[in-house]
């Protein structure tokens, strides 16, 4: 019989919240020890205890590093990992005789160590759990559960509702290994204002792959429905059986972001524009069951919301980590949060602007969680920072959004598509989502400080660069086993500069609560050959302090993430050697993706504006562009196809990349030029336009007319429709409107741009539906306004396209007449004053004589004329299954009298409304006297007659 030593805790300590990672091994035995001894004076002691019948639960302080895969063969099972050296461990009682050769000492266990850290510090803090709650519990036998609870079969999770007697019940049961409330009720990270998606380089791919477009790709939307009748998205709209009912802007936003199809206007065209987008319910945050992403072909998911600041390692962290070794092309892409400038929790509680990330969610490693900067690659103060609760890199990459990491996760979604689209393309199947990620943070441009950082991750996505890295085959992959490696030889030229080396790996799920996440830990490296020079990823100091979280990444061995990256600014050209080597894994092999690119010394060339975009027109454009120069430029324009050149500034530094210029107020094509040195960078050539004028002139039955307002200089003008999903030329024309025949043009969208030359239009006008713009048949609006003891008729008319008179007609009688003919002039806008009114109501309508000799009637407007009577009464007479009609010149409220002719009663009602309908269909045909009251005194009365 083996005896073990173990050690009484001294005293378990309930008045601060425990954040394990900070915590020594002694502090966790006081913390989670069964039986702390409450003298804290006495010394440690160790006891000998008989372990024949087996352990349960029980503290492990280790000897060395542990294999769990090894000692799992033996039957000892590591329930959680507190420390480095410090374990919860089972062990069957044919197994207790090996536990001296892997612990140096034992401790039973409270059950403590199964609630999540946010749930602990709660309890340790409230002493109790004072209400019923949802909770998530990691069971390791989901057949022993017999009350009825909601099961995640593919995470071993389940989710029931508990009293805080129940709760700890669940806690004591040895087949419970996990415990935390569900999630809080998630938020949209904001919606999203501005657009630009030139900062992340989209403009350029869309410039030079135009069929890079996200074609046969499909993304899911989780959170509420984006507008399904949205015209940016028509025909390509995919429904689900998890598809919310909830319509919500913010999910509009998102979907125009990602995929829009730019039919309402240029700034709605997403980056994948093309893509399929369907729409998953986030109020369950626990992922997606996966068959929805298998039956419809979805490899991404967009995910732009938050819950509260969350570092731990819980139930929806390990679910998206399974979810995605299971199926490893499927991508998650989640915005970091808008908590930039709150404390971190649990860890990293009062360190103020980091580890602020919002869900615990968040905390999976194989996804990606992005924050957001403005214009220039600053990250906003409100963009959540890391680190992740164990040390790892978070965000990820960071992309543009001015009000919040919503839309900056969605630009990360977009691109994701077309870089799945480009590998598919090429290869035939779809990429990895660990080879997405290698390609995206590799090709990603450095922001904020050098390297790697708390605050932009590995950089501002590059959508031109990820593609290049494709196109171009900077790829490699490969697997290691425990204690191998494998190299992979790389050539750089003696001009290269910026070398960047990222790799990356789909670890598999930490067990939920884990101190680290990290399972298969594997290490790059970068040699150089001649020198032996080695150079090691980039680290940052994940200490729970404000100034180390705040240094700059140093090159060491990374033991935290499943992402690693190397750069080398000026390298010796020459043979290197990338070695991959497994110095940690746990069973098997671990596959990997690595992405690598270099540039070239003296290189430029212009990201904005590209041959596709518009420059406004008299306004302030950034203009942008890449440079490896030392030096500065001379930056110059034309604005006639290169004939000549106008200077903007003969000095400019080439390393900010970026620059403001008014352009000139006109419509016209554009170059521009860039002069460093000898070298000389034309653009492609861009419009220069700005929005034009645009409305509908009639919308009569068989026929419409939309017009524009004329540009100086411009001669022609190509009119769009909206087709079967997107917008296509309908008609080229040198006139300043257009008459659409509805039987042959069923469209009902439709927007104009200028032709500037034969090979460049200026920017589309926003798109109309000429149905609901308020123009009937030739009119826009008529309004009658009685003034004094006079009708003001103002018309406006939409247009006066073959339109021989206009006549203001007046009903009299029972019959129209024409008061007032007009000639028209060109102003589209006319009025008359009607002084002779009759008592009650005085009807009018306008009359609109074509030169063809067709009418057309206007509706008609009833202004009613009181001729100094506080009532009027109409009709008069009036059939008795219509009723009539009494209106007030007043809102005081009156009583209705109806009375035969004998003076019997025979209706009353009360009066509260400018006007009111009198039911006569229960009197008898005849005359009858009414009498109106105010406050039981006649005001008015009178007779009428009902037939």
């Amino acid at each position: 019989m083996k005896k073990i030593l173990y050690i009484l805790s001294l005293f378990f300590l309930l008045t601060v919240p425990v954040h394990l990672s900070g915590q020594t091994n002694d502090q966790l035995i006081k913390t989670f020890s069964l039986n702390p001894d409450k003298n804290f004076e006495k010394a440690l002691i160790r006891k000998a205890i008989d372990y024949t019948s087996g352990i349960s639960n029980y503290i492990g302080i280790s000897k060395e590093k542990l294999n769990k895969e090894k000692l799992s063969k033996i039957g000892i099972v590591i329930k959680r990992q507190l420390s480095n050296d410090c374990f919860i461990i089972t062990a069957e009682k044919n197994s207790t005789s090996f536990l001296p050769d892997y612990f140096q000492s034992l401790f039973p266990a409270n059950d403590y160590w199964k609630l999540s850290p946010a749930l602990f510090d709660t309890y340790r803090t409230k002493k109790v759990f004072t209400k019923d709650d949802d909770y998530l519990i990691k069971v390791d036998d989901l057949l022993k559960i017999k009350e009825p609870v909601k099961v995640y079969s593919d995470y071993g999770f389940i989710q029931i509702r508990l009293s805080d007697e129940k709760l700890n019940q669940w806690l004591k049961d040895d087949n419970v290994d996990y415990i935390q409330t569900v999630s809080a009720k998630p938020k949209e990270e904001l919606a999203v204002n501005g657009f630009d998606n030139s900062v992340n380089k989209i403009n350029l791919v869309h410039h030079n792959w135009p069929d890079i477009n996200g074609h046969n790709t499909t993304i899911s939307i989780k959170e509420n429905l984006f507008d399904t009748t949205d015209i940016d998205f028509k025909n390509r709209i995919l429904k689900t059986s998890v598809s919310p009912s909830t319509i919500a802007a913010h999910a509009s936003y998102m979907a125009s972001i990602i995929g829009g199809g730019g039919n309402t206007f240029y700034t709605g065209k997403g980056a994948a524009w093309n893509t399929l987008l369907a729409s998953s319910d986030f109020a369950t945050l626990l992922p997606d069951n996966s068959t929805i992403f298998q039956q419809n072909n979805i490899a991404v998911q967009n995910h732009s919301y938050g819950t509260i600041i969350e570092n731990f390692y819980g139930a929806e962290a390990n679910a998206y980590d399974v979810q995605t070794n299971a199926h490893p092309t499927l991508l998650h892409v989640f915005s970091v949060g808008n908590k930039g400038t709150d404390a971190g929790t649990q860890t990293y509680s009062g360190v103020n602007g980091f580890a602020n990330t919002t869900g615990n969610f968040k905390m999976a490693k194989n996804i990606i969680t992005v924050g957001h900067i403005d214009s220039f690659g600053v990250v906003l103060p409100l963009s959540s920072r890391g680190p992740a609760y164990d040390g790892r890199v978070k965000p990820e990459l960071v992309a543009y959004a001015e009000d919040g990491s919503s839309g900056a996760a969605a630009i990360v979604s977009g691109v994701s598509l077309l870089v799945q689209q480009t590998y598919k393309d090429i290869n035939g199947v779809l990429p990895t989502s660990a080879l997405v990620k290698a390609i995206l943070f590799n090709s990603a441009d450095d922001e904020g400080a050098k390297a790697i950082d708390y605050t932009s991750g590995y950089g501002s996505v590059n959508a031109y660069r990820a593609i290049k890295t494709i196109k171009e085959s900077r790829i490699l992959t490969g697997s290691v086993t425990n204690g191998n490696s494998i190299n992979f030889p790389v050539t750089l030229p003696p001009n290269a500069v910026n070398v960047k080396v990222t790799l990356v790996w789909n670890d598999p799920a930490a067990p939920v609560n884990s101190f680290t996440a990290l399972v298969n830990d594997l290490d790059l490296q970068m040699k150089h050959n001649a020198s032996g020079t080695i150079y090691q990823p980039w680290v940052l100091n994940s200490a729970a302090n404000i100034s180390a979280l705040n240094q700059l990444a140093v090159r060491v061995r990374d033991s935290l993430n499943n992402a690693e990256q190397i750069t080398i600014d000026a390298p010796v050209g020459g043979d290197y050697t990338i070695n991959v080597n497994g110095y940690s894994i746990s069973s098997g092999s671990q596959s990997f993706y690595i992405a690598y690119q270099w540039d070239t010394l003296n290189s430029f060339h212009w990201n904005y504006p590209t041959g596709s975009d518009n420059i406004f027109s008299g306004s302030n454009n950034l203009l942008r562009w890449y440079n490896s120069y030392n030096s500065t430029g001379k930056l110059a324009y034309s604005i006639n196809s290169g004939l000549s050149w106008n200077s903007l500034s003969n000095n400019i530094d080439l390393s900010k990349e970026n620059l403001y210029w008014q352009t000139p107020d006109t419509f016209c094509t554009g170059l521009l030029r860039m002069t460093i040195g000898t070298d000389v960078y034309v653009s492609d050539t861009f419009s220069i336009s700005k929005l034009i004028s645009t409305g509908v002139g009639f919308n009569c039955t068989d026929s419409a007319m939309i017009y524009w307002k004329k540009i100086k200089g411009i001669n022609s003008y190509q009119v769009y429709s909206l087709g079967n999903q997107y917008l296509q030329p309908f008609a080229l024309t040198t006139d300043t409107f257009l008459v659409i025949k509805k039987n042959i043009a069923p469209a009902l969208h439709y927007t104009v741009a200028p032709v500037l030359s034969s090979i460049k239009q200026g920017l589309k006008n926003y798109t109309f539906n000429y149905t609901t713009q308020g123009v009937d048949c030739y009119v826009k609006n008529m309004l009658a306004d009685l003034i004094d003891k006079t009708v003001r008729i103002q018309l406006f008319m939409g247009t006066e396209y073959n339109v021989k008179s206009i006549c203001i007609e007046k009903l009299v009688s029972g019959n129209y007449s024409c008061i007032k003919t007009f000639t028209p002039d060109g102003s589209l806008n006319y009025s008359y004053d009607d002084d002779a009114l009759i008592k009650g109501g005085n009807t009018y309508r306008v009359k609109i004589e074509l030169i063809n000799g067709q009418i057309i009637n206007g509706d008609e407007t009833t202004v009613y004329y009181f001729d100094n009577s506080e009532y009027l009464v109409f009709p008069n007479p009036t059939k008795r299954e219509n009723g009539f009609t009494i209106l007030s010149s007043s809102l005081e409220p009156s009583v209705i009298q109806l009375y035969t002719v004998t003076g019997k009663l025979v209706l009353q009602q009360q009066l509260n409304n400018f006007s009111e309908k009198i039911n006569t269909s229960s009197l008898q045909k005849g005359m009858y006297f009414y009498l109106l009251l105010r406050d039981n005194k006649k005001v008015a009365h009178g007779k009428i007659i009902v037939e």
